[in-house]
């Protein structure tokens, strides 16, 4: 029984997989073991897994089933007292487990994170990860605040995640865990650079607007979810399919009516404003190809509101403004983009 194990998912992952698992054995902590759960790779990735013939590694195969299938696969196959989250395309420097378990003892936290460095496809540093709002969550902000812990460099008891589960908030399971982990135990952020977290800006999928709208309108439907929580009420059952999601996502209202007979007045209009919001502000950094529709929709949903406080009016003016902006420089390119996150996130 290794006391902290890696746990990462993987398909199709064979461009950048050799180098994530290289920088995985070369931990300075000696405890540990790496599971890999292959969610029915096509591509070398089981070939590159078994060439490295190492004791560390523990490869287990699934049918296909995505993401959150594969997660909650590998917490039921761990036995280990923590659990590090990795993907198979990203960096971990050698004193991240050592730096992170010090780090979970002192503060007594149950699951922490840390900062990382942006790269891209090709490793070059695009800028380093902000501390997110973990300590000072806010549902009803515009677009609301996440208790966000880096995924990718999620740290925490196993007991702690495994009871707490995945569950298929589509592309925003990983916020849809982080609020339910802020519910009940207590999260950190670390302010160390342990690894190195690589964007996908010229992909397909990065630029995939209906992926944006899904992963935005869950995000909102799982803070608001953490509002029904405190108020005691049931939650929204993330009860529709990836691809249902994806046929409705031509718009966020499409998405919104899927799940109509769940929602009162008062939640559609907050639930429109939140989503509209979150996908301007994800399309800052991920490169979702929003259009003018996006903007115009956001501006109409965050209208449909209450008077906001005015902190919260003046965040929503501003990222709707630098929408408009970007989207009046003739539609950014996507080669652009590298250059506007290294603003966003300050350089290395």
């Amino acid at each position: 029984m290794a006391k902290i194990s890696f746990l990462m998912p993987v398909f199709n992952g064979a461009e950048f997989l050799r180098q994530t698992l290289d920088s995985l054995l070369i931990q300075d902590f000696d405890d540990y073991d790496i599971h890999i759960i292959d969610d029915g790779s096509t591509d070398e990735s089981a070939q590159i897994i078994n060439d490295l013939h190492s004791d560390k590694i523990h490869y287990h195969a699934q049918q296909n089933a995505g993401l959150v299938a594969a997660l909650n696969n590998g917490l039921s196959r761990l036995d280990c007292k923590y659990v590090a989250r990795i993907d198979a395309d990203d960096i971990c420097y050698p004193n991240r487990l050592s730096r992170q378990l010090d780090f979970l003892q002192f503060t007594q936290a149950d699951v922490v994170s840390c900062k990382a460095v942006h790269i891209d496809e090709l490793g070059h540093p695009l800028g380093i990860s902000g501390v997110s709002n973990v300590y000072d969550p806010d549902p009803e902000w515009l677009p609301p605040k996440e208790p966000y812990l880096s995924h990718p460099f999620m740290f925490g008891r196993l007991d702690v995640l495994a009871q707490t589960g995945y569950r298929d908030a589509h592309l925003s399971e990983d916020a849809d865990l982080c609020w339910r982990l802020f519910d009940t135990h207590r999260l950190a952020v670390q302010n160390a650079i342990l690894g190195e977290y690589r964007l996908h800006l010229n992909s397909v999928s990065a630029m995939d607007v209906i992926a944006g709208r899904v992963q935005a309108f869950y995000a909102a439907l799982a803070a608001l979810n953490a509002k029904r929580r405190a108020q005691h009420r049931d939650e929204i059952d993330y009860d529709k399919s990836l691809a249902q999601s994806k046929q409705a996502a031509t718009h966020i209202d499409g998405l919104l009516a899927l799940f109509a007979d769940q929602l009162n007045a008062q939640e559609q209009t907050y639930l429109r404003a939140a989503a509209c919001m979150k996908l301007l502000h994800l399309a800052r950094w991920r490169g979702y190809d929003i259009s003018m529709d996006d903007v115009t929709a956001a501006k109409r949903a965050v209208k449909q509101m209450k008077p906001l406080p005015a902190e919260i009016a003046q965040d929503t003016a501003q990222i709707i403004a630098e929408a408009e902006l970007r989207l009046s420089q003739n539609d950014e390119p996507a080669q652009n983009i590298l250059s506007r996150i290294t603003g966003l996130f300050g350089k290395t």
